[in-house]
């Protein structure tokens, strides 16, 4: 996905048309700064999960930085009405995931202290 999106620009957003405008050309751009900023958010996950202990921390983080794309959207949609409808599944995972690492890692975080308080 980073790939395409780094390679295709304003061609990868459904319905964007082309950057045949300043609007285009300025999508465009958009969409390749943020291919870079998804592509390094993306590593910042694998490399949390790849950790032992998972850094409860950095997950929290991740979690709410997500959560508040989901708010964004949500934002969007009051605003200016529905979007492409490849969106709204991904507002929806945007809000659903979130509090459910946030939630697995006050869990993680309460077996911890029990296993080390025995």
């Amino acid at each position: 996905m980073a790939a395409s999106t780094a390679r295709l620009g304003i061609g990868s957003v459904p319905g964007e048309g082309a950057a045949d405008s300043l609007a285009g050309r300025t999508v465009d751009s958009r969409e390749r700064f943020y291919n870079a900023i998804f592509f390094g958010y993306g590593v910042a996950w694998l490399w949390a999960a790849r950790q032992n202990p998972v850094p409860a921390l950095v997950v929290r983080a991740l979690a709410g930085f997500m959560f508040l794309g989901g708010i964004g959207r949500v934002i969007s949609l009051a605003q200016y009405g529905s979007p492409h409808w490849f969106q709204i599944p991904l507002t929806v995972i945007e809000l659903v995931v979130p509090p459910v690492f946030v939630r697995l890692t006050i869990r993680s975080d309460k077996l911890a202290a029990t296993s080390t308080s025995r």
